[in-house]
């Protein structure tokens, strides 16, 4: 108790010292004392003539109680940072197998398959959770390790997609990365686990931050995936990049030291596999088209009108010549400008943002129930980028429920005891609680 009382007052200390926090969020952070008392209802915004969102809001009682984090959960500054840092507070070493699939621009594409084994023994037609971590993520992050194990308690089959390059100890066999809007090795698993478990495999999806924004670009592409969908959970992605950006810029609410460190994971990891990406180390395809099946080859996406958006690779031979700006960038933009940008092939940062922007796409997934689910106090996430799910929710999809809630971070939202969070977040006793409901609906 003594130690997580003294974690507890050096993150107030921290938070005082890094964020500008202004007094109404720091009275919300001491006031959170009384937190077994204070109303945190979520904002719901959906088709209010729905009879589907009408039958999911009675049916879930978390959608319309209070959502009470621990005490310090009231900042989403420590909701951020201990998420970060820390995960879920519990080590998880589960059973996995992993799947690989060779393309044949010489890239492995790899997932990791969790569940009752016994199911491939010919059963066909259950339903198969895939989840689609956040950036520089992988099946192997604590908190996909926690929602995947809690959807193994309850009896489900979950497939988790590994960003390439994101694996410990993984080495690249092709200069190509994961970025945005890229769907081209969702697609491959997806097509793998139809062959491994039948075509009439339902699926379930979920999207942590940028895979979420990816999964339902992957939605968007194509009405006969979207099909096979029982329903998509969203949990705090973006939307709208260009309108983004600027926001991350602002001292008040600490974005500009959020946007400063994203900035420098992510060079971190491009210096990790610099050899592969700019030819000074590469293996060579050791595949051709002939050994590939169908699923096996990295689609044009048609949300960009053919741009290879899905990754990027370079033929044989070709070399990666980035901006060397890239090195002491402080910023995501900067990033995207001197790097992400360049290897799609686009003429400024601004149009690959435009161009991949949820705006573009977010209207064609019209059927499949989609929930979306972000905070307030995201500091990653600006509000005003909420206006986008809202009005999806309210005028495109009549299956779709947009969640706000006033406090949970990017990605946190512990919930529990006054100072220690249950191992159970709010995030994922919603894709338990609604999901199983959901499934009810659609049948």
């Amino acid at each position: 108790m003594l130690t997580i009382a003294a974690l507890f007052a050096l993150l107030l200390f921290l938070s005082y010292l890094l964020f500008p926090v202004t007094f109404r969020s720091m009275a919300r952070l001491f006031l959170g004392a009384a937190w077994w008392s204070r109303s945190n209802i979520p904002t719901l915004a959906y088709q209010r003539n729905s009879p589907f969102c009408r039958e999911l809001v009675s049916r879930c009682p978390i959608l319309t109680e209070r959502y009470n984090p621990p005490v310090w959960g009231y900042n989403g500054h420590i909701q951020t940072v201990l998420f970060s840092f820390f995960g879920r507070f519990k080590d998880l070493n589960l059973a996995r197998e992993r799947v690989t699939i060779k393309v044949r621009d010489g890239s492995t594409v790899s997932y990791d398959l969790f569940g009752d084994k016994s199911i491939d023994d010919g059963a066909r037609g259950n339903v198969m959770v895939i989840i689609i971590p956040g950036i520089l993520n992988t099946a192997e992050s604590d908190y996909i390790k926690h929602t995947t194990s809690h959807l193994v308690e309850s009896g489900h089959r979950v497939a988790v997609l590994n960003h390439l390059g994101c694996l410990p100890n993984e080495k690249l066999k092709s200069p190509r990365l994961f970025t945005y809007g890229g769907t081209g090795d969702i697609l491959l698993m997806y097509k793998d686990l139809l062959h491994r478990f039948g075509e009439d495999t339902l699926f379930v999806g979920i999207g942590f931050s940028l895979g979420a924004f990816n999964l339902l670009h992957f939605l968007a592409e194509d009405d006969k995936i979207e099909s096979k969908f029982a329903c998509v959970f969203s949990f705090c992605q973006g939307y709208c990049p260009a309108q983004a950006a600027p926001c991350l810029y602002h001292w008040s609410e600490g974005m500009r030291i959020y946007n400063f460190l994203v900035s420098k994971r992510l060079t971190y990891f491009l210096k990790k596999h610099e050899p592969v990406l700019f030819n000074k180390e590469r293996d060579e395809p050791t595949v051709t088209n002939e050994d590939l099946s169908d699923g096996e080859c990295i689609p044009e996406s048609t949300v960009y009108q053919g741009r290879d958006v899905n990754g990027f690779s370079l033929d044989k031979g070709k070399r990666l010549r980035p901006d060397d700006r890239v090195w002491s960038c402080t910023s995501i933009t900067e990033y995207d400008d001197h790097f992400t940008r360049r290897v799609l092939g686009f003429d400024s940062v601004t149009d690959m943002y435009q161009t991949i922007s949820c705006r573009k796409f977010l209207h064609k997934i019209k059927s499949v129930p989609v929930i979306l689910v972000n905070s307030i106090d995201d500091p990653i996430i600006p509000e005003e980028l909420h206006e986008i799910p809202i009005k999806y929710a309210t005028n495109h999809n009549p299956r779709s429920i947009f969640i706000q809630t006033l406090h949970g971070g990017h990605l946190g939202f512990y919930e529990g005891g006054l100072l220690i969070p249950s191992d159970l977040s709010w995030i994922d006793r919603l894709v338990l609680e609604v999901m199983p409901v959901i499934l009810k609906l659609v049948k």
